[in-house]
């Protein structure tokens, strides 16, 4: 998906009508709706990098963070940053567990 990739190169394109499939012209239609803030949080959540890392990253306080990833979570029908990967993920997308992820799961298990 090259829409996707410009989103993650910063040029924050519009994602091309997907035609025919209702559940994929949602997504092309709620990721259209993001602010470039919004396109912002979205592309360095979907890196792996955590809220309060986007949120410092973009300078914002706390109560400004918090409404930033209220909106964008509304405005994409998810509830976490894990649902985004999970539903906004592209076809063929492929994520790697760190040694830390594999830690916390063994101590979860515990």
């Amino acid at each position: 998906m090259a829409w996707l990739r410009g989103i993650f190169a910063g040029r924050n394109p519009i994602p091309p009508h997907s035609g025919g499939n209702s559940a994929a012209d949602e997504r092309v239609s709620r990721l259209r709706s993001l602010s470039d803030g919004e396109r912002t949080a979205y592309r360095y959540l979907f890196e792996g990098y955590s809220e309060a890392w986007t949120a410092e990253t973009l300078g914002l306080e706390r109560r400004d963070a918090k409404k930033l990833f209220s909106r964008l979570y509304r405005k994409l029908g998810v509830a976490s940053s894990r649902e985004i990967i999970l539903h906004y993920a592209p076809d063929g997308a492929r994520f790697h567990r760190t040694q830390g992820d594999a830690r916390e799961s063994s101590a979860r298990s515990r």
